[in-house]
């Protein structure tokens, strides 16, 4: 996979293609860009599977998480307009967003979330918000996508579902 990746990339970058020779190794790249991305979903979510429920729970910094997701998602997702709001800034301290978690299965989902937000809100900005109590941390993401319909919310956390309104866009 990533020989054909780096092939194609390598020649879309030499600039000697004709216009159906350009548009075939775009979707050569495409394509086999977008196998990459379901073989690393299917590798991480092995990985979650066969891990212990509690095991690598560490304290961490959500913040920092978040930031890097949204900085990892823009870099990826062209389109990536993604932005971070914090909220109740006045009565932050240095552990206002730290938090016991698994930075894996963290990262795995605010990544599928934020990508998802960016994929179906038709290049539209998405704005995450970070806030805290004394007792939790709340990540929020707020986009203009068509949402999900209220009888298929409890399927979410089914792997690889697709909302029917996913239409033709890949998951």
């Amino acid at each position: 996979l990533t020989v054909i990746l780096g092939e194609a990339e390598y020649a879309l970058k030499t600039g000697k293609l004709e216009t159906e020779q350009e548009q075939a190794f775009q979707k050569i790249y495409q394509q086999a860009e977008h196998l990459r991305q379901l073989l690393t979903s299917l590798l991480q979510l092995s990985e979650v599977r066969n891990d212990n429920l509690q095991s690598n729970f560490e304290i961490l910094r959500i913040d920092e998480l978040v930031q890097q997701v949204i900085i990892n998602t823009n870099l990826t997702i062209s389109s990536g307009k993604i932005h971070l709001e914090y909220e109740d800034t006045e009565s932050l301290t240095s552990e206002s967003f730290e938090i016991l978690g698994n930075e894996l299965w963290l990262e795995i989902a605010l990544t599928n979330l934020l990508s998802n937000a960016l994929k179906y809100s038709n290049n539209k900005p998405v704005k995450v918000f970070l806030s805290h109590t004394d007792e939790k941390v709340i990540v929020s993401v707020k986009d203009k996508g068509m949402g999900i319909a209220d009888e298929e919310i409890e399927k979410i956390f089914t792997p690889f579902y697709r909302g029917t309104n996913a239409g033709i866009e890949r998951g």
